[in-house]
């Protein structure tokens, strides 16, 4: 994973990517909310931008997070990348772009049974809006495949 995520540095798709950092520069923000918005529309766009930041004392924080490099995003089908190279590529900036997403909403209903002195629980969960799954599991077709 490392030699290809290096490959990927060296061809100028991602940031450094030895860094455990959670942190994304205002850049990055950005341009993950844009990819938000053009791809999946406002309504999947977090209300506020997000930021993170470590809680482990020993991370490495000289650098940003690991992320797709620029100030816009190549989705994973512009790299032209194949194999390995666009398998992590792909998952790296699905990974960026869905930390700007807003969250999900769903109902579950949770049952409780007793069937001959064993009390069972059945839970059903619906997703009423997707976030970032659509993005990751690719629920929805995006904007520009319609």
């Amino acid at each position: 994973t490392m030699r290809v995520a290096q490959n990927l540095y060296e061809q100028g798709y991602i940031t450094f990517m030895r860094t455990d950092s959670v942190h994304l520069s205002e850049q990055a923000v950005t341009a993950a909310r844009e990819c938000v918005q053009t791809l999946y529309g406002k309504e999947f766009l977090s209300p506020q931008p997000r930021k993170y930041a470590t809680k482990s004392k020993s991370a490495q924080e000289a650098h940003e997070a690991i992320r797709p490099a620029g100030s816009s995003f190549r989705t994973p089908q512009e790299t032209g990348l194949s194999g390995r190279e666009m398998q992590l590529y792909d998952l790296i900036w699905k990974r960026t772009v869905a930390c700007q997403m807003a969250d999900a909403k769903q109902t579950q209903i949770t049952m409780h049974f007793r069937l001959r002195m064993r009390v069972f629980a059945l839970r059903v969960r619906e997703l009423i809006f997707p976030d970032f799954y659509a993005l990751m599991l690719k629920v929805l077709t995006t904007r520009k495949q319609r």
